[in-house]
């Protein structure tokens, strides 16, 4: 568990989190809180601007020293068709390969042929050559590990110090022109790589697109076309996320948004979920200070309860589908199953999903919102209540700003 002073944006009791993965609004309510962000789920609270958080599906170390096991859990989302868009499904990350274990293999493979051949042959001479090829494949690989290692961690201090050159081509052309062995330089490379991309999302002065696409033609051998197409999409990321500080993107940023998947020349299809993320905080201001009109709504209503927004909508229930484990990590695959559906009101009070019968969620015991960009749902942290409540709706950011709006309206009553 790790404690942090935050310093959050806030507008009136509302706190709005934005990330990567999701857009949440919390009341302001002191206590704790759930989340969902690019790192995936956490759990936070805390009071006078000292906070804690912990991801839930952290890595835990079992023992300690050389002999330590690191366990980590990992969540993937199986879309079952009850949300209201299409989800990409969620993979696991497809194992890395260590450089140093392919280089232990071709020489542990090459020492075995040998001495299969000096068992064949009869041959103590052989047999001798092909141990020996595997004690030099020992040496030799600890001998390279320790030079990388010196290397990359060399290369980590010169990038910590990028930020104060005057010349930021030259000092990153001068780390590329290092030597490396071959099998970690591809490690190196992606660390200048994105190096680079920082600088260039920055709007460094003395790094436009002419200086980025020198690091990238240097760093082309080792860093293939999907995966820089990935970097640039993360560093465009890390763009985003910076240019929704303030709760709206405004036309200037969008303008530097669009600019920057120009020059980049990102395809669409790398930026599928953050074009849609673009398009829906675009609408927010639309009713960020308006309710809109009122609509007639089937539920009878209290004295003062008024009706402004009417959507489809599921209530549904997160399901584990899977669950297996491989290199030390846990997976959990789990999905959505729908408990109601209907037609979703939204009242300056409540909000009622009228079915066969009707539930109804009080705002003011709302604690929580996090919405989702990817699937279009809301989790709504409740008073009372363990887990989630979990909506699917069309255009859950308009949902989730008319929400704002009201319990707004009702904390300053």
């Amino acid at each position: 568990m790790s404690f942090f002073i935050r310093k959050s944006l806030s507008s009136g009791p509302i706190r709005f989190n934005f990330s990567k993965g999701g857009v949440g609004l919390s009341a302001g309510i002191t206590g704790a809180r759930i989340g969902l962000n690019k790192n995936g789920a956490y759990v936070a609270g805390g009071r006078h601007g000292l906070y804690y958080r912990e991801r839930i599906g952290k890595k835990k170390r079992r023992g300690s020293g050389t002999g330590s096991v690191t366990t980590e859990a990992v969540e993937l989302f199986a879309d079952t068709g009850q949300t209201f868009t299409r989800v990409k499904q969620t993979e696991e990350a497809p194992e890395q390969k260590r450089p140093d274990r392919q280089l232990k293999t071709y020489f542990n493979a090459a020492a075995t042929l040998i001495i299969v051949l000096g068992i064949y042959v009869f041959s103590l001479w052989v047999i001798g050559a092909g141990i020996a090829v595997y004690v030099a494949g020992l040496i030799t690989v600890k001998s390279r590990k320790r030079s990388a290692s010196q290397i990359l961690k060399q290369t980590e201090t010169q990038l910590e110090e990028l930020g104060d050159s005057e010349a930021p081509l030259s000092f990153l052309q001068s780390i590329l022109e290092q030597p490396v062995p071959s099998p970690w330089k591809h490690e190196r490379d992606v660390m200048v790589t994105e190096a680079a991309l920082t600088l260039y999302m920055d709007s460094t002065p003395e790094f436009g697109i002419d200086e980025l696409n020198k690091v990238l033609q240097t760093t082309s051998e080792s860093v293939k076309d999907d995966e820089l197409i990935t970097l640039k999409t993360n560093a465009f990321d890390d763009l985003l996320e910076s240019c929704m500080s303030d709760h709206i993107i405004s036309d200037e940023e969008n303008e530097v948004l669009e600019a920057k998947i120009k020059e980049l020349e990102l395809p669409d299809s790398a930026l599928k979920k953050q074009l849609n993320m673009i398009s829906q905080l675009s609408k927010l201001s639309e009713v960020m200070d308006d309710p809109g009109n009122t609509i007639e709504c089937p539920v009878n209503l209290t004295r003062g309860e008024q009706c402004y927004f009417k959507t489809p909508a599921r209530l549904l229930k997160k399901k584990i589908m899977e669950t297996r484990q491989r290199n030390n990590v846990k997976y959990k695959t789990y999905g959505y199953e729908t408990e109601l559906e209907g037609e979703l009101y939204l009242t300056n009070k409540q909000i009622y999903l009228s079915s066969d019968n009707v539930r109804n969620i009080r705002l003011s015991h709302i604690l929580d919102i996090v919405c989702s960009l990817e699937d279009n749902t809301l989790h709504l942290s409740m008073k009372n209540r363990v887990n989630p409540v979990i909506l699917a709706v069309p255009d859950a950011v308009l949902m989730s700003a008319r929400l704002n709006y009201f319990i707004e309206q009702q904390n300053a009553s």
